[in-house]
This record gives C-alpha cells, sequence and structure tokens, in this order.
C-alpha cells in the first residue's frame, strides 16, 4: 500500500434524529462544507461564549505546529458551539464585527437539507477525499479480495454512510476480478442524499460483478440499534468516507466491528483534526447563513486507539495536506487557504481472526 495518500471524501452524519420540517431557505444553497470558520475557533477556547467576534481574515495560520494536536481527546461539537435544538427550529449566533450568521441544526436536518447541492457546491474536502481514494480504494478492495476464501469469489460490501452514493459508485463501477460476485448495501439516516444515491445506480452502467445493490434509509449509530442492522448479512468490506466527524469515535467502531464478518476490512476516512479544529462539515444557505451540524474534533492517535479497544487491527493509517498542485486537481481556490495544513485522514482497519 502507498505510503502517501493522494485524496479526500465527505460523508453524512448519523448521530442525531430530527423530525420537524427542514426550512425552506436551506433548500437553495451554495458554498462548501470546509469554510474557514473563526467563530468556531473562538467558541472551542471559550465554551462558555455564546457569540464570537470574526477575524478579519478568515485564512487559517500556518503556524500551528503538530504537536501541538498530538494525543488531544476528541472534542465534541458542544464543546465548539451549543448544541442544536431538539425542536425544528434554528439556533442562531452572529458574530459582533463582521456579521457572520452561524445555524446550528440537528445533523440530520443539515443533511437534508444540504443535499440538493452537495455534488456540486465546490466541496474541498470531497476533492481531497477523491483523489486519495483513487489509490486507497483499489489497494483496499484488493485487501479484500486476497482475504476472502469463498469460491467462487462472492463479496458483501457495505458503504456506511453513503450520502449522495459518491463513494457508492466507485464500489459499484470498480473492474473487479472475473468470476467474483457482489452484493453491495449502502445505508445513510439522509432519505433526500439517498434518493440521489439511488438515481446514480440507477442510471449509470455498473460492473457486471455486482449482482445486487441495496440501499437502506436508516441511522446507524443509533441506539438502541435499528432493526435493518440485524437483517444485514456480515461484510467482507465497509467503507465509510467523511462520516466519523459526526460520531462519538467509540459508538462508531463498535458498529464497525459488529457489522464485518472475522477477517474483514474497513477503510474509513475523517476530515483532520488540524482542519477540525477550525472548520466543520456545513453549507451556506441561500440567505447567506451557514449551516453546521454536529461535529467532533478526533485525533488521528485517539482514531486508532478507538479502534483497537472495539477489537479491530489497525493496518495503516495516512495524513494527507493540501498542496499548491491540488488546486488545479478538482480542489480549486477554495483549498489555497489550506496548502500547507493538514486536512484529511484515513484508516485501514482489520476484524481478527
Amino acid at each position: 500500500m502507498s505510503s502517501q495518500p493522494t485524496t479526500l471524501n465527505m460523508t453524512f452524519d448519523t448521530s442525531l434524529a430530527y423530525a420537524g420540517d427542514t426550512d425552506p431557505a436551506l433548500t437553495q444553497s451554495f458554498g462548501s462544507s470546509t469554510e474557514s470558520d473563526p467563530s468556531l475557533y473562538s467558541r472551542y477556547q471559550t465554551p462558555s461564549q455564546t457569540t464570537a467576534t470574526a477575524d478579519e481574515d478568515d485564512i487559517p495560520s500556518r503556524n500551528t505546529t503538530n504537536s501541538a494536536h498530538e494525543g488531544t481527546p476528541t472534542v465534541p461539537s458542544s464543546a465548539i458551539a451549543p448544541k442544536a435544538p431538539t425542536s425544528p427550529t434554528f439556533s442562531t449566533f452572529s458574530t459582533t464585527a463582521a456579521a457572520t450568521h452561524i445555524t446550528h441544526l440537528p445533523t440530520l436536518a443539515t443533511y437534508d437539507a444540504w443535499a440538493s447541492v452537495y455534488d456540486t457546491d465546490g466541496n474541498m474536502l470531497q476533492a481531497i477525499d477523491d483523489l486519495e481514494l483513487a489509490t486507497l480504494l483499489p489497494q483496499f478492495l484488493e485487501s479484500v479480495t486476497t482475504s476472502t476464501s469463498s469460491a467462487p469469489l462472492a463479496l458483501n460490501l457495505l458503504d456506511l454512510g453513503c450520502g449522495t452514493g459518491r463513494t457508492t459508485l466507485k464500489l459499484a463501477t470498480h473492474p473487479y476480478l472475473p468470476k467474483t460476485t457482489v452484493s453491495l448495501t449502502a445505508l445513510d439516516f439522509s432519505a433526500p442524499m439517498l434518493a440521489l444515491a439511488r438515481t446514480k445506480l440507477a442510471t449509470t452502467p455498473l460492473s457486471p460483478s455486482i449482482t445486487s445493490t441495496t440501499l437502506h434509509c436508516a441511522d446507524a449509530f443509533a441506539t438502541p440499534a435499528p432493526a435493518v442492522l440485524a437483517t444485514l448479512p456480515a461484510f467482507d468490506g465497509i467503507i465509510s468516507t467523511l462520516v466519523l466527524e459526526h460520531v462519538p469515535l467509540a459508538a462508531f467502531w463498535q458498529r464497525v466491528a459488529g457489522l464485518l464478518k472475522v477477517g474483514g476490512w474497513a477503510l474509513v476516512t475523517n476530515m483532520h483534526e488540524e482542519m477540525g479544529r477550525e472548520s466543520q462539515a456545513g453549507f451556506v444557505a441561500g440567505d447567506g447563513r451557514k449551516v453546521r451540524g454536529e461535529s467532533w474534533v478526533h485525533g488521528v492517535g485517539e482514531t486508532g486507539e478507538a479502534a483497537r479497544g472495539a477489537g479491530l487491527e489497525v493496518v495503516g493509517v495516512w495524513e494527507r495536506g493540501v498542496e499548491e498542485g491540488d488546486l488545479g486537481k478538482g480542489v480549486g481556490e477554495r483549498g489555497r487557504k489550506w496548502v500547507g495544513r493538514r486536512v484529511w485522514y484515513g484508516v485501514l482497519v482489520r476484524k481478527g481472526v
């Protein structure tokens, strides 16, 4: 496996439920989920604040040392910003100098509203994830294939937190080995996101190895677990891209371990803590509000420790910064302020025998 990753992705939050209607203003939206948000950083430093003053320049400081984040414990977004209300109302915070309005919603409501533009809003982190997956996904699938002893080769694969199906489609169009059959399952808790994934699969020529595609709308990380999980097979391979940010570490890895078969593999990508302390998943609504769900800042080291705590073997870890050359490879000018900063990491794990 290559020691240098090359991409990034974005996934969906599965940590909250939402029973209210989505604000119509959010259905017409634009912007990036990785915009630097100085007010978030200010609230992280002083959790008791409910307002913050935006910096004049939202370009992240480049003098942050790597050691500053080593071994830092996971920080839930409740320490960065107040939790979203349980009722279908907005929790809006405005900065005092340059007026920046931040609307905090339950994560499900955020992704439901984001769905219509999720694939087209110029998200920099998704672009990085795609670059990395171009290398890591084939290597991951090779590991899954060579570890499966069934003859003929029959694989059960899961895209956990599939969203609009960006990664699902990569799995569905991959050139698998001859005589390999693949049963592909995708799971997400956002119905609008899942509808887009379904359309992509229905309108794209799939690999001849794909024998079935099954999509489920459920919160995989809810307690108690949704009933559909008990109907799923044990999976040879699980991929989850940019979902981990929205789920506590222990809950995430316990679910992955429970869904994997013995000897199975999982590839997980996430926003790097160096980026997460100054930005979080969300988008800009049509009326200019920044919309945010609930997020956790997970460190690379503690992510691996939590995976081991769930009984998984950590096989590989990659970290990725933005390089100048990435700007012309789909990352775009939105990524310029992150050049020289780590924004992404990936973890490959295996469930031991």
